[in-house]
């Protein structure tokens, strides 16, 4: 869904689980466009702060003129990081906790959270459809 939402120019700005539903197959669709910055429809300004505060990227909270899909690819990290921990995704972004809270991710999957939820925008994936690839490595 963050391929296909990129390509067009959008970025959701609100990944977060309870944005994300299964379907009867149990495959994942995103929801809630509703603060989504969108070329063609400028229902908010790209210097607004939108978004859940503990799945938003360091950049989209302390810059929201700065989003980019980047911000995206961290709410989606930090959506998997809460679904696999149960735990609160904050402590990835606060400096001295970060290590301790990816050490109680499964191993295989770790990294590629560790990556999605980089501080700096040049740690991250530079696409969803790169993320994605990694994903299905594992499968």
């Amino acid at each position: 869904a963050l391929q296909y939402i990129h390509a067009m120019g959008v970025i959701h700005r609100d990944v977060k689980p309870e944005n994300v539903l299964l379907d009867r197959h149990e495959i994942a669709q995103l929801c809630d466009f509703g603060i989504a910055l969108n070329p063609a429809h400028r229902a908010t300004q790209i210097g607004d702060r939108m978004g859940t505060p503990s799945f938003m990227a360091p950049e989209q909270y302390n810059d929201p003129a700065s989003v980019t899909p980047s911000a995206d690819i961290f709410g989606l990290g930090a959506t998997m990081y809460t679904g696999l921990t149960a735990k609160s995704p904050m402590s990835l972004v606060v400096g001295h906790l970060r290590q301790k809270a990816l050490e109680i991710l499964p191993g295989d999957v770790a990294p590629i959270i560790e990556r999605a939820t980089a501080p700096g925008l040049e740690s991250r994936y530079a696409s969803a459809e790169e993320m994605a690839m990694e994903l299905a490595e594992l499968s």
